[in-house]
């Protein structure tokens, strides 16, 4: 896998940068794309690719900032699942440039350069420019905007901006009467997407993202346990759970994962619903056959439903516990 290193700034600095930055993101998802069909590991894929878009923007930012001889004040952010150091392939990159105060000429000479390139990279790029105070101020009347800031993670530029903002989210937002209230909603907003992707776990092509026993129901788990705590946790860490327990849930988020990479593998893009033609063909990647009593794509669909049962459970378990 390619890293952050010097001959990627290099290529960056001399020829097509656009060229440049396509062909280090084609040749790190080809490696990626061969890992995951030999590994079948969902959650490495995602924490390599996370690592592969980290080094492509770390390279970006420097030689942007070396070439305007500025920005000190500021910082590039991820938040959402990129925060998370949780991305799948293909998946939307939410990024912030953090600024002191005002946009200056520099400032905004910056983002437009890192924009136009990254616009032409095809990536998914989801871009905002804020300082601390617009952060604060927009997530107080906006429930994305308020989750999206419980995913920070500090990319390059000025730490110590970065530190002020993670210090005003923890003060300014998830305070103990805020957080009761964010809680609320988060259980509000989490029941009216049950109810739009079908109440039910065993949904014949189910949305491996949104649907019931999803990836989105373990954010929200965490998402809550985050805004109580207000520290960095891995998914289970404190969920008070059994080990037994914890081994399955780790289990069944990997292959969630997995099948979620292969979606956008295959696709080349954003893909979350598990159409019929989908799982015949991953059934046949995991090496599922059909015997006398069960197809073979009905047992990695038994696997799949197993495992978002165990994902919702939690979900579930946790969100009954934050209203103690």
């Amino acid at each position: 896998m390619p890293h952050y290193e010097d001959a990627l700034v290099d290529s960056l600095k001399g020829g097509s940068a656009t060229a440049a930055v396509k062909e280090y993101l084609s040749k790190g998802e080809e490696a990626l794309r061969k890992k995951h069909l030999e590994e079948k590991n969902g959650a490495e894929i995602c924490k390599a690719y996370t690592c592969l878009i980290d080094d492509l923007l770390k390279s970006i930012f420097t030689v942007q900032t070396s070439n305007l001889a500025c920005v000190e004040n500021a910082a590039l952010v991820a938040i959402g699942g990129y925060g998370r150091g949780e991305l799948n392939v293909r998946s939307d990159i939410d990024l912030m440039l953090l600024h002191k105060k005002r946009i200056t000429p520099s400032i905004k000479e910056l983002t437009e350069k890192m924009l136009y390139l990254l616009w032409d990279t095809g990536l998914d790029i989801g871009f905002s420019i804020r300082s601390v105070g617009e952060c604060v101020s927009l997530a107080k009347d906006d429930l994305k905007t308020m989750t999206s800031l419980l995913d920070l993670r500090f990319i390059l530029g000025d730490k110590g901006l970065f530190s002020l903002l993670s210090e005003s989210v923890r003060k300014d937002l998830f305070n103990r009467k805020r957080t009761g209230v964010f809680i609320e909603e988060k259980i509000n907003e989490s029941k009216a997407r049950h109810h739009k992707f079908g109440d039910s776990v065993y949904i014949l092509e189910p949305n491996v993202k949104e649907g019931e026993g999803g990836l989105r129901d373990l954010h929200t788990a965490r998402w809550i346990i985050k805004a109580r705590n207000m520290r960095q946790m891995e998914p289970f860490s404190m969920g008070h759970i059994s080990d037994r327990w914890r081994t399955e849930l780790e289990a069944a988020l990997d292959f969630l994962l997995w099948v979620r990479n292969e979606l956008h593998f295959q696709t080349g893009r954003k893909t979350d619903q598990l159409a019929f033609d989908h799982q015949e063909r991953i059934a046949d990647l995991l090496g599922y056959t059909d015997t006398e009593h069960v197809l073979a794509v009905e047992a990695f669909m038994q696997r799949y439903y197993k495992g978002a049962s165990s994902v919702n459970n939690y979900a579930n378990l946790i969100l009954s516990r934050s209203r103690r």
